[in-house]
């Protein structure tokens, strides 16, 4: 969707110059409704508020289409009536979430640590801190590794740690290379992730205590991880 440079009250929601390549990935019927939607909100924003189209807040064209069940961001698995729809597409937008390679959400799946550390630092906005490769099973490369390393750094700097790991036995790995560098440490990404764990990997990141869930022992999902984290950002 553009706006005129020298026009005022004019948006363009189709006509772009592009490759023949670039427009095959916008010229589906489904993606001309969206823009249009976005353009008729944007129309009367302008109009509520008297303000040029320029200067509107697109947050709040994207606040208004997902209160209206548009899909900014597209799961097959997730329609605009879900409870976890407007977490879900605000998180998608900070590139906390995303589809698996088949467009599904898995909404009821277990959330992971490695999925729930990249949800809670993006969805939180928390900046990325890392001192060292500490973990055996997240090096350097793997999609977690920057944000297990996040939330080790924050919870190691805290007065009250947060986060769990790992550390093996001294004593079983004292020959060789291991002798030199310590002992290994494990984060265990693949684990899921306790309502428990979440509150206070949350609660350390935003260093005030959060409620605790009804259940806090239950794995928690990827919808519910969703929820709670959008809840608590900006807060």
């Amino acid at each position: 969707m553009m706006v005129p440079r020298n026009r005022k009250g004019l948006l363009f929601p189709v006509c772009i110059s592009s490759t023949h390549l670039a427009i095959s990935s916008v010229r589906m019927e489904p993606v001309w409704s969206s823009i249009g939607q976005a353009a008729g909100v944007a129309a009367v924003q302008a109009l509520n508020s008297g303000r040029e189209l320029s200067e509107l807040d697109v947050n709040l064209i994207q606040d208004e289409l997902i209160q209206q069940g548009s899909n900014l961001f597209f799961y097959k698995d997730l329609t605009g009536d879900a409870p976890e729809f407007e977490a879900v597409q605000k998180l998608s937008l900070l590139g906390a979430v995303d589809s698996d390679d088949n467009y599904y959400f898995r909404s009821n799946q277990p959330i992971s640590k490695g999925e729930f550390a990249r949800m809670v630092i993006k969805g939180l906005q928390i900046p990325i801190s890392i001192t060292a490769a500490h973990f055996d099973d997240v090096p350097r490369g793997h999609p977690a590794f920057k944000y297990i390393e996040s939330l080790y750094d924050y919870s190691t700097q805290s007065t009250e740690p947060f986060f769990d790991y790992e550390v093996r036995n001294w004593l079983s790995y004292w020959w060789g290379e291991r002798s030199v560098q310590g002992p290994p440490a494990f984060a265990y990404p693949d684990q899921a992730v306790t309502g428990a764990m979440a509150i206070r990997i949350i609660s350390g990141l935003l260093q005030k205590n959060i409620p605790s869930l009804q259940t806090p022992e239950a794995n928690l999902t990827r919808g519910e991880a969703a929820m709670l984290i959008y809840h608590w950002a900006g807060r």
